[in-house]
Parts: structure tokens; sequence; C-alpha cells
């Protein structure tokens, strides 16, 4: 599971939106460095996640899966039916579906699945985190 989870991590960061079947699509959008000045707070760069049940088509899991496993296609197919299996047996379970570097699948009270804690999960963007720059003591000029 986690093989496939890193693999759709990696898919987000080069394609933006990856396609599960049987399960839903991920979409990724980056979001400027940002700087809050109310609240002195510098925010990083980063990524943010978000997930629909509905599929977008294509079989760009499928197709990279297969490529980086070396594996064939429909072998690549059986893999993701087994991981989406183990995702909804784990969000019955457990309550949550975790993807390796992205966040955890999550289902609210209505039943409705949504993906939780995005930020700063991509190895590309792990190196800063929110700052207050009212607490840094930085020389005067």
């Amino acid at each position: 599971m986690n093989q496939i989870s890193r693999h759709i991590s990696y898919l987000l960061l080069t394609s933006r939106k990856v396609s599960i079947p049987g399960l839903g699509t991920l979409s990724a959008s980056y979001i400027p460095a940002q700087f809050n000045c109310d609240e002195g707070i510098f925010y990083p760069s980063r990524m943010s996640v978000r997930f629909s049940t509905k599929e977008h088509g294509g079989h760009l899991l499928e197709k990279s899966l297969s490529r980086r496993l070396k594996i064939t296609e429909p072998e690549a197919v059986r893999m993701i039916e087994n991981y989406v299996a183990s995702a909804y047996r784990n969000l019955q379970h457990k309550g949550y579906c975790r993807f390796e570097g992205i966040g955890y699948l999550m289902c609210d009270n209505e039943g409705n699945l949504f993906i939780k804690d995005t930020f700063w999960k991509f190895r590309k963007f792990r190196a800063l985190s929110p700052m207050n720059i009212g607490e840094m003591n930085l020389p005067a000029i």
C-alpha cells in the first residue's frame, strides 16, 4: 500500500491530478509563499490537495505504476484494486486511510470523503514551515 501511496504523491507533484479507479481523484495546487502582515507570519510555498469522488478518467496511475515497477498494466490494475479495497477497509475500521506524504482520506458525518492535513507534506516543500517573523531576532542594519 505504501508503494502506491508514494507513487500517487510523486504523480501529484508531476501531473497535479491523479485518478484512483474505484476511489476518486486527488488534485494538487500550488500555493505561493505569503506573508501575513497582521499576524507577522511567513508561509512558505506549499501544495494543497483536494479529493473528489469523481474520477477524471485516463489511466495515468496504471500506466505509470506499470512502468515504474516493470509490471504489466493488468498487474498494476490488480495492485490498485487491492489498494482501493484496503483503503475502504481502513476507512471502515480506522476512520481514515493514510496517503503517505499527502495526508489522510477521511469520512465526515454525512459519509463524504475528504483529505485532511495536506499542507507541508510533499518532500519538495518540506524544508520550510510557517514561521512567526515577530519572534526572529535579526540584527539591525
